[in-house]
């Protein structure tokens, strides 16, 4: 990467320049490789198809575009919410903190009953 320094502010502008983009290289780069546009095939209904098509077309987008938008909202942290919340799934773990010791004794009991050698089983 080679870097200009024709304009006015001399070295410090240039550095400053080489740093911007070594940062912009770094978010596009991937162990992969350079992951700044990926090309992928998805399969989706027809009717879904032709709707994303049309609703592109009405915007004056293109489907990639549109897809891209779509993608980026659907992934975007909801409002409210922090991006280190937990996921709506994990909402209910933990309200069952209160039998845990009920939980315990009832294991315990099941590991006794399953160490008891049956006399059928001793010869």
């Amino acid at each position: 990467m080679s870097i200009c320094s024709c304009a006015a502010g001399g070295e410090n502008q240039t550095a400053t320049s080489r740093m911007a983009s070594q940062a912009a290289a770094a978010a596009n780069n991937h162990k992969y490789g350079n992951m700044g546009h990926m090309k992928t095939t998805i399969e989706i209904p027809d009717p879904l198809f032709r709707r994303a098509k049309s609703k592109a077309a009405e915007r004056g987008q293109t489907l990639k575009q549109f897809v891209t938008d779509a993608l980026r909202d659907k992934l975007a942290p909801k409002a409210g919410t922090s991006p280190r919340s937990e996921p709506d799934w994990m909402k209910g773990f933990g309200k069952l903190r209160r039998l845990r010791n009920e939980t315990a004794r009832i294991q315990d009991r099941i590991d006794a009953a399953f160490d008891v050698i049956e006399p059928e089983d001793r010869a």
